[in-house]
């Protein structure tokens, strides 16, 4: 919400100037400069602001994750100990993972290494996916943005799990 200001201020200052001196590109320019100083004093204030608020994680999605097989013929259940692949693109740690999507089919994800956390687990393998956000309901509204953009993956794996790091299906 406190981004909106940003917009405002160029086009207000970009009428007032434009209408005082009757010249539309000063006008722009005087928009674009306060523009420009708006959005400095808007994220001064949100970094302020983030770094004196509390922050909370909610798990925002679920995902029963599946082995990794190959050469295996299964209905709605795969079996096997390898859960989670490790790529590296360009020097960053991935890792991906298999889950299942109801009336789809398996299906295949990556998340960034750097964002994980591993954990084991005696019930069912899975991926929760948290999310971030203010506890403060004013903060929230004043922000109108998470509190950062991105998510926390938790992996819980069982205690016999893999993590390897190539895995090649060759359909035989």
């Amino acid at each position: 919400m406190i981004w909106l200001i940003v917009p405002i201020v160029f086009v207000g200052a970009w009428i007032w100037v434009g209408i005082q001196e009757e010249d539309i590109f000063g006008g722009f320019l005087a928009g674009l400069a306060a523009a420009i100083l708006a959005g400095l004093l808007c994220f001064g204030t949100c970094a302020v602001i983030e770094c004196a608020s509390d922050i909370e994680y909610e798990v925002a999605e679920s995902k029963e994750i599946s082995a990794l097989v190959d050469n295996a013929r299964f209905s709605h259940s795969v079996s096997g100990s390898v859960f989670l692949i490790q790529t590296r693109t360009d020097s960053t740690l991935k890792y991906s993972y298999m889950y299942y999507e109801n009336g789809r089919g398996y299906a295949f994800d990556e998340v960034n290494a750097k964002s994980c956390y591993i954990n084991y687990t005696d019930g069912t393998p899975r991926l929760d996916i948290y999310h971030p956000y203010f506890t403060n309901e004013f903060v929230r509204r004043l922000l109108g943005c998470p509190a950062f953009p991105g998510y926390d993956y938790v992996f819980y794996l069982p205690q016999d799990a893999e993590v390897i790091d190539s895995f090649v299906i060759d359909f035989e």
